[in-house]
């Protein structure tokens, strides 16, 4: 990774990084949870 790859994860949503305004453990375990329901990328919901 370049410092500008390091740089632009700090500015913009992609598939692997979701920024949330909260930082309560509950919605973090939900986002982390959602992720990882869908690592196989499947597409589905739930």
């Amino acid at each position: 990774m370049t410092p500008e790859d390091v740089e632009a994860l700090f500015r913009e949503e992609t598939d692997h990084v979701e920024w949330k305004e909260s930082h309560e453990a509950k919605d973090m375990l939900e986002a982390v949870c959602a992720f990882a329901n869908d690592l196989a990328d499947s597409k589905r919901e739930g």
